[in-house]
């Protein structure tokens, strides 16, 4: 960041009821997927700032977290956000897709 201003102002937390922007507030289809997903150990500071996402850990670094997640096409632009941060261990219908572009995205740069 350049020329940085003070202003002066401070912040001030709130309470806000996470059940009001829970995943299912924000789903336009209301499908919920339950998903595995298998993080190398470079990604804990993205997963860190989950709400409500409690990573469990690998004696190899890496971790595996359990979350739901819209079933829409933004999950797998999500998903493949991460790069080869992440693997998604099931469902295996969500594997698979986030295969099948992956191979579109190959074919198409290649």
């Amino acid at each position: 960041m350049k020329k940085l201003i003070l202003l002066g102002s401070t912040f001030e937390k709130r309470e806000v009821n996470l059940d009001l922007i829970s995943a299912g507030n924000w789903n336009s289809n209301g499908n919920l997927l339950e998903i595995q997903l298998l993080f190398e150990k470079e990604m804990k500071n993205v997963v860190d700032e989950w709400e409500g996402v409690t990573p469990f850990p690998l004696e190899d670094g890496r971790f595996m977290v359990k979350v739901l997640f819209p079933d829409t096409y933004w999950l797998v632009g999500f998903l493949l956000s991460f790069g080869t941060g992440v693997e998604v261990l099931n469902p295996p219908s969500l594997r698979d897709r986030i295969a099948v572009i992956s191979r579109e995205i190959y074919e198409k740069y290649s």
